[in-house]
This record gives structure tokens, C-alpha cells and sequence, in this order.
């Protein structure tokens, strides 16, 4: 039997032992929106989701959730079942994660989805994770494209962009990158270097997911005033490496993410170009599935990464 003590808080007189697995089987249904939703999120039939709620509110005798074949909602009761057994469900969850982290080796396989521009500093974080903790896989797919994670099975994505909210993800900005420019050594011993932003039009310069061949660069300045140059590109690619490497080769001047640019430079592949002018560019997050419980190596994966990126947005 529920009831409703001082304050409003419920009180529910249970004969048995109430299974915290169909406490979040309820959260998750809550969370997700739908039996359908959470049985995707949680890999189970949705019968046994289903049946999980049922048999969780036959134990205090009342109904946690109205169901429709339109909608589902919470009861009053499921309510304020919801807000109060929530917290206490993640609280155990933290503390048991902590118990299980302090005593047991991660292990386990890690589904990452990534754009193709930073390959090489992932790899190299890979390879110390994978150093650190050999008993995990990490699988790495390369997409220019927004995967849906749930669906495809990732366990997080390194995003860059301007990400809209989605409720069903969680987003962990790590960084906001800057877009510089880079010439080779060899380029700029055969052309002048410029010392404005509109000699760039006297330059061959590399195009970045340009169609036209043509494209204007807006840059701006470490005293925050800002200048517009249009320019006829000598090549273009809607691959970052592709022009990386143009203008390692001499092709000309490229715009690229610094933290990509900069890694050129301390290998004295390319230089600097106009180092006080630059091209504000978005941020980059990891964004998971929101999930009760994740495993202790995507965890670990995900607070390495955070770390490694950091270092990756620092000069050298």
C-alpha cells in the first residue's frame, strides 16, 4: 500500500524485497519515453520490459504508470516513486561502480565513431590506453557523418560542430578549435610570405569543402578586429588530410585546425602563416548514450580522451 507522509513524501509498506533491476527497468521506461525506447536502450525483449514494470508495481499495490496505445505517463504515485527512488538508484550505482573499479581490471571492447581529421593523434591515444589496459578492444570507425549511436551500437563519438541538444545523449565539451594558417617551409622560400590578409589573394591557397573552387576566408585578429579575403583556390578536397598534406608539399597556404596544423609545425613540416589571424571554429565533445550503467572501460576511455584532447589544444 502506498501513502503520503509529512510533506508529501510517499511512503509504500512492502511485504518483500523490492529487485532494484525492475526499479531501473521503471527509470529507464520513465527516461526513454516508451517500453519500445527502453528495451532498445537496455537490450532486452520488450515483453520482459514490460512484464519487469508490472510485477514492480504489483509488490506496493499501486499503478506507477497510465499506459495507452498512444501515450504512457506517470501516475501521481509513479511520480513521486520516480523522483525519489531516481537519485537513490544512481547513488548505488556510483558506489557499486567505485566498489567493482577498485578490485576488478577493465576489459571489454569499446565502439568509438570519429571524424577522419584527427586519426593520427586518436591512434596515438589508443595505442596508450590499449598500453594502459590490455584487456580491452577499442574499435574505431571513421565517419565524416553523425552516427546515431544507439542504434549502431557506439558507445561515444569525438564530434566536432555545433551540436544540437538531444536528450537521449550526453555531450562533454572538451575543446573550442581554432582554424589558423599553415605554408611549407619550401613554399614560403619560393613565394614571399604575406603580411596582410588581403595578399593572400596574390597566394596559392588550398580550398576546404569548397564546390566552387572559390571561397572566402573571414579572419580575425588578436585584437579582435576581423577581415574578409575572397580567393580562387589552386586545389580543394572535403578531406582535412588531403589539404594537409597539399601544403606540406608545397601546393600552398592552408586553413586548418590548429591542433592538426600545430602537430606539422613541431615536426617542421609546415610553418605559420599570419600567426596573429585566425578563424574562430567550433567545439569539439564526446557525446555517449545516456546510460544508468556504463561500463568501467568506455569510463576510463572517455576521461583518458578528455585528458589527451586538452593536451592536444595545448601549443607546443
Amino acid at each position: 500500500m502506498a501513502n503520503y507522509g509529512p510533506r508529501g513524501q510517499l511512503t509504500v509498506a512492502v511485504s518483500e524485497t523490492i529487485d532494484l533491476n525492475r526499479v531501473r527497468v521503471f527509470t529507464s521506461v520513465v527516461a526513454e519515453g516508451s517500453f519500445t525506447a527502453a528495451a532498445r536502450r537496455l537490450g532486452l525483449p520488450k515483453s520482459s520490459v514490460s512484464r519487469s514494470v508490472t510485477t514492480l508495481e504489483r509488490t506496493p499495490g499501486v499503478r506507477l504508470l497510465r499506459r495507452t496505445t498512444r501515450a504512457l505517463s506517470l501516475t501521481d504515485t509513479g511520480r513521486a516513486y520516480f523522483q525519489q527512488v531516481g537519485p537513490a538508484l544512481e547513488s548505488v550505482t556510483s558506489s557499486t561502480a567505485s566498489v567493482r573499479a577498485r578490485g576488478t581490471e577493465p576489459s571489454g571492447r569499446v565502439r568509438i565513431s570519429a571524424a577522419p581529421d584527427g586519426a593520427e593523434q586518436l591512434a596515438d591515444y589508443v595505442a596508450r590506453f590499449r598500453a594502459q589496459y590490455p584487456r580491452v578492444q577499442v574499435d574505431v570507425s571513421f565517419a565524416s557523418r553523425h552516427v546515431d549511436l544507439v542504434a549502431e551500437g557506439f558507445d561515444l563519438a569525438l564530434r566536432g560542430g555545433f551540436l544540437k541538444g538531444d536528450s537521449s545523449l550526453v555531450m562533454r565539451k572538451l575543446m573550442t578549435t581554432n582554424h589558423v594558417l599553415y605554408a611549407a617551409p619550401a613554399y614560403l622560400r619560393r613565394r614571399r610570405p604575406p603580411k596582410t590578409v588581403a595578399q593572400l589573394k596574390d597566394h596559392d591557397c588550398i580550398g576546404y569543402n569548397s564546390t566552387t573552387g572559390r571561397g572566402v576566408w573571414t579572419l580575425t585578429h588578436d585584437d579582435d578586429s576581423r577581415e574578409s579575403v575572397e580567393l580562387t583556390f589552386v586545389t580543394t578536397s572535403d578531406l582535412m588530410q588531403f589539404a594537409l598534406r597539399a601544403a606540406v608539399g608545397g601546393t600552398g597556404i592552408v586553413m586548418a585546425p590548429e591542433m592538426l596544423g600545430d602537430r606539422l609545425v613541431r615536426a617542421r613540416r609546415l610553418v605559420p602563416v599570419l600567426r596573429d589571424w585566425r578563424q574562430p571554429g567550433p567545439s569539439l565533445s564526446i557525446v555517449s548514450p545516456s546510460r544508468t550503467f556504463e561500463p568501467l572501460a568506455v569510463t576510463l576511455f572517455k576521461d583518458g580522451l578528455a585528458r589527451a584532447v586538452a593536451a592536444w589544444s595545448v601549443r607546443k
